[in-house]
C-alpha cells in the first residue's frame, strides 16, 4: 500500500512539494507582485491561491498516514 511503484506520493514528497509551492508564491509576491500596480484584492487572491495549495497538501498528507 503506497509502496515503491504504486503511483502514490509519500507524505514527505507531498510536504516538500507544498513547501516549494509556497516558496514560489512568496518569491512571486516579493519580487514581482508587490512592486506592480496590482490592487490589494489581486494580491489577496495570490495569497489565497497559495493557502489553497497548502490546504490540499495538508489533506493529502493526512490521508496518506
Amino acid at each position: 500500500m503506497g509502496g515503491k511503484g504504486s503511483g502514490r506520493k509519500s507524505s514527505k514528497l507531498i510536504a516538500i512539494e507544498c513547501v516549494l509551492s509556497i516558496q514560489m508564491v512568496l518569491y512571486q509576491l516579493s519580487y514581482h507582485d508587490l512592486d506592480s500596480n496590482m490592487t490589494r484584492g489581486e494580491l489577496k487572491e495570490k495569497v489565497e491561491e497559495g493557502l489553497q495549495k497548502t490546504r490540499v497538501a495538508q489533506e493529502e498528507i493526512e490521508r496518506s498516514k
